[in-house]
């Protein structure tokens, strides 16, 4: 009975399973968010850069290179 009653007691604070849950999980993701380094703007930059340059040559290119001697085109 007396746990009954504890679980209504709980339920009706808001305390459920779920909620301790994503309470701890919201908690991970905090502390997560804090712990991730910041990169300096100018190398987010280049960063982004490489990155928009390896996607075009990525679609442009027509087969896979194998060895130093291979190339693309004539």
């Amino acid at each position: 009975m007396s746990n009954l009653l504890q679980r209504t007691i709980d339920i009706s604070r808001g305390k459920t399973k779920r909620s301790t849950v994503l309470a701890r999980e919201k908690a991970a993701e905090e502390e997560r968010v804090k712990n991730i380094q910041l990169m300096p703007d100018e190398e987010a930059l280049q960063q982004a850069r490489r990155k928009k340059a390896s996607k075009r040559k990525g679609s442009r290119q027509s087969t896979v290179l194998t060895g130093n001697d291979d190339k693309l085109g004539p």
